[in-house]
């Protein structure tokens, strides 16, 4: 099976997905005050925002474009694994990066674990304001090139989930724009060595063809109306 076949994008709660996990677009602090990542401990109840605060009070916040798992609780899937996804515009250019960065741990870290499916949101898409079109070629290229690195196919299925087709359009898109991925390199030391270094190396060779398409700089966008259901 191609890497791209593993991904589908769906018009779909994300809430009721039944899959091994389900990523929330968290905040550093982990606390779901709104968006996609208030109806994930919504429906998961209490037990999810008391898992998160032991890990902030043990570990600190987490930093932009890393993730975290835990319990599921209440949900149907396994796992929660929660990653903060940039705020457009407050990087100091570096939104791209941290963007790819958030889907790519996320994949690493439902590797580790042994998950075999996933369904993400559209990470900063909403309130933290980064355009979905230029959030969705990130996507799916950390994506593809996470899964491509992925040894043995670790991670078989993932799961873009949106309220709308329109948005659900701009991601399929994206998908049919992607280069055919490259093939696996080999390596140890993890489920995603064949990356052969940190997300961030991984990171930069991901986004060299998203740049060549003449993505716009953050502080260049008009501002628009934000998302209210993604995060």
């Amino acid at each position: 099976m191609k890497v791209t076949d593993r991904l589908q994008m769906v018009c779909a709660d994300i809430t009721q997905e039944e899959v091994d996990a389900i990523v929330n677009a968290a905040n550093t602090r982990l606390a779901h005050g709104g968006g996609v990542a208030r109806a994930i401990s919504t429906a998961a109840g209490p037990q999810l925002q008391t898992a998160c605060d032991e890990i902030v009070s043990e570990r600190g916040p987490l930093t932009v474009g890393s993730a975290v798992a835990t319990e599921a609780f209440r949900l149907p899937c396994k796992k929660v694994i929660h990653t903060v996804g940039p705020i457009y515009g407050q990087h100091e250019g570096q939104e791209a990066q941290l963007l790819a960065n958030a889907h790519l741990c996320s994949i690493e870290v439902a590797a580790e674990i042994g998950l075999k499916s996933i369904s993400f949101p559209a990470i900063s898409c909403g309130i933290y304001g980064y355009p979905i079109e230029e959030a969705a070629p990130i996507a799916i290229s950390s994506t593809i090139g996470a899964l491509s690195a992925s040894p043995g196919d670790v991670i078989e299925r993932v799961r873009f989930c949106f309220i709308d087709d329109g948005d659900r359009a701009v991601f399929e898109r994206a998908l049919a724009a992607h280069p055919a991925p490259a093939n696996k390199t080999a390596g140890g030391g993890g489920p995603l060595a064949g990356a052969g270094s940190s997300p961030a190396t991984l990171t930069a060779r991901l986004l060299s063809t998203t740049e060549a398409r003449g993505r716009r700089r953050p502080g260049d966008r008009r501002r628009r109306g934000t998302r209210r259901h993604h995060a």
